[in-house]
């Protein structure tokens, strides 16, 4: 998700009884509600167990307001830091690269299905994920040998 989108996220968008989260998408993507992971729900239930229950936003800020982008970029490159991440990708956008990368090419998932799962309108926005990487070229040529 880009940063935004996480700070727009208010608890009543999660569903933890199905497992689900409604995604309201910025700059034109198609938003949705997603099916999490057991890690996700495990790490939301974590949190929300110290976060309370009361009505408002998913991760608030300490005003009150959802989490703002600046902060969520401060937090990242801590973090970043901390994994002994390279400087040029501790930022939240390259968070949604590696998903989509990571989805293509290490999960088997099709173009239209990682498509869907990053909300995007246009495939071509997709299709920058989709190199194919050593690891795949690898598999494929295994799957021809055999053929």
């Amino acid at each position: 998700m880009r940063a935004s989108e996480v700070g727009a996220l208010n608890l009543d968008d999660y569903r933890p009884a199905a497992q689900r989260l409604f995604v309201r998408r910025k700059k034109g993507s198609i938003s949705g509600e997603y099916r999490l992971t057991k890690n996700e729900v495990g790490a939301l239930n974590a949190w929300l167990a110290e976060r309370g229950s009361d009505p408002g936003p998913l991760f608030p800020s300490n005003r009150g307001t959802g989490i703002n982008r600046r902060t969520l970029d401060v937090l990242m490159k801590r973090y970043g830091a901390q994994a002994a991440l390279p400087l040029d990708k501790r930022h939240m956008h390259c968070l949604k690269h590696s998903c989509g990368t990571h989805l293509l090419s290490g999960r088997g998932l099709d173009v239209a299905e990682v498509q869907d799962h990053l909300g995007h309108v246009d495939i071509r926005n997709t299709m920058i994920y989709s190199k194919i990487t050593n690891r795949r070229r690898d598999e494929v040529g295994e799957r021809l040998r055999n053929w």
